[in-house]
């Protein structure tokens, strides 16, 4: 069988056509609802431990909510229940505000609850969440457990058809979630401070802690390249320094107990993401940074380490990927 390539990148599930962003999952995970009564059920089941949630009559993708506002990105409903979920692609949660406008939409179910879904482990997202918003419950599911949950309704849906999407579904959703593509050689190049600004949470410079402890973190709340690299870079005094693998990668709560501190202030005990680098790659030869409009930006390893500079690599690499 003749293998599909979209853009240089494998096409292995129908749903990798639509992409990787947040709509493209959220509308992914529509149709794999529509299209399979036994994932459904497993979904409500799920969601209402206990209870008969009933027969689902509509999904509705995008609703918007006429004079109460916004858009609710799935809705599920049934003779008894009403389901509004909020989906989330990377770390970040909903605030109390805007879930609190998804109340009025509720009619005069038995069973109703706002979910909220991402990828962030649920211990993680404990706390971060309300239980409920104006007597309406809050849910979280990961994406690691929708899919699990997908995996598991395979064996019990009775068409063949809806058997093979499910488990195109699951496979999706899988390489979303894998927060590391292994195969790509891609390198995240970042910026790092000033060395002789010491911080008072440690005896040295920020740009000493990342280069002696291996460690990088940022709060979940910055922008984080999807898929994962596998390879962060750093420069600093005007050209590439360093180029390390990313050993280990974890969203966390707080960075207490997961770096080397003498002390932890109010802004080190909210979520961030946190990398274990391997030892570094230097460049044998000078690569400046170039003329660099961003701070961040991503280039291929080979092209960062025979270019002149960042940012040519960086151009490079672009321009392969649309080859």
């Amino acid at each position: 069988m003749a293998q599909l390539y979209l853009h240089n990148q494998e096409v292995a599930t129908v749903f990798d056509l639509l992409g990787d962003k947040e709509n493209d999952v959220t509308f992914s995970l529509g149709w794999a609802l529509t299209q399979s009564p036994s994932f459904r059920r497993r979904l409500l089941k799920n969601l209402f431990p206990g209870k008969d949630a009933e027969v689902v009559t509509d999904i509705q993708l995008q609703k918007h909510g006429g004079r109460h506002g916004g858009y609710t990105d799935i809705e599920i409903i049934t003779d008894r229940s009403h389901i509004i979920i909020e989906a989330k692609r990377g770390m970040v949660l909903p605030g109390e505000v805007q879930l609190r406008k998804y109340v009025p939409r509720f009619k005069n179910t038995r069973l109703r609850a706002i979910v909220v879904m991402a990828e962030r482990e649920p211990n993680l997202a404990q706390g971060n969440l309300p239980k409920s918003v104006r007597s309406v419950p809050v849910g979280y599911r990961s994406w690691k457990q929708v899919t699990r949950i997908a995996q598991e309704s395979v064996a019990s849906e009775a068409r063949h058809d809806a058997k093979r999407l499910l488990r195109q579904f699951a496979r999706y959703m899988e390489g979303l979630i894998d927060m590391q593509n292994q195969k790509s050689n891609e390198v995240y190049v970042v910026a790092l401070g000033s060395a002789h600004k010491a911080e008072r949470w440690w005896d040295g410079s920020w740009r000493e802690f990342v280069t002696s402890q291996r460690t990088y973190f940022q709060p979940t709340t910055v922008r984080w390249p999807k898929p994962s690299p596998n390879y962060l870079g750093f420069r600093y005094d005007g050209k590439l320094q360093s180029i390390h693998h990313i050993d280990k990668m974890e969203a966390v709560d707080s960075l207490k107990g997961h770096i080397r501190a003498h002390s932890f202030f109010g802004w080190m005990k909210k979520p961030h993401l946190v990398c274990k680098l391997g030892p570094p790659i230097r460049p044998a030869r000078e690569v400046r940074s170039g003329n660099i409009m961003n701070r961040r930006m991503m280039a291929a390893l080979d092209l960062l380490l025979t270019c002149r500079n960042v940012t040519e690599a960086s151009k490079k690499t672009k321009k392969r990927l649309l080859e």
